[in-house]
């Protein structure tokens, strides 16, 4: 996927068509190893963490359809971050996965919406309801701290162009 057909999640998407990135906006970029990327990386872990703790403190004992989606996911943003990370002194490919890692969000987004609405229009446990809508929650929100953490690498990429 071309990278000028996905940027809605940088910087430049947020401004008008045409409009360019100043050299100060570019010197705030943070670095790989700032602390807006560790708090990214940490806050990823965390959720998936917590969607674990959840699965046993809810005894949910087979994760739904959705939930294994949005697992899935998180996988495979996982599986972008490791060679973004690691080809990041070349530049090397990076605003690709990065971009990969965006479209695997805005996947989420979708899923964790669907699954939602179909627990309101399907489940008629009140209990179960809530349990199963917050374990899609938190999974979702693993999926924008993996992005948060694409977020940063980009911001490295473009501060040194």
């Amino acid at each position: 996927m071309p990278i000028e057909n996905n940027f809605q999640h940088d910087e430049l998407s947020r401004k008008n068509p045409g409009d360019r990135l100043t050299t100060a906006e570019l010197a705030t970029s943070p670095s790989p190893d700032s602390p807006e990327w560790v708090d990214a990386m940490a806050q990823c872990g965390s959720k998936v963490s917590q969607a674990g703790v959840r699965l046993i403190m809810y005894k949910i004992k087979a994760a739904p359809e959705a939930a294994s989606r949005l697992a899935d996911i998180i996988v495979r943003q996982c599986d972008q971050l490791l060679p973004a990370v690691a080809g990041l002194e070349k530049h090397d490919s990076v605003l690709n996965y990065c971009v990969e890692i965006n479209r695997l969000e805005n996947e989420a987004d979708q899923v964790a919406r669907s699954a939602i609405g179909v627990l309101f229009d399907q489940e008629t446990d009140p209990i179960s309801l809530i349990k199963l809508k917050e374990l899609y929650e938190v999974l979702e929100t693993a999926t924008d701290k993996a992005e948060d953490a694409a977020n940063v690498l980009e911001g490295v990429v473009l501060k040194s162009a």
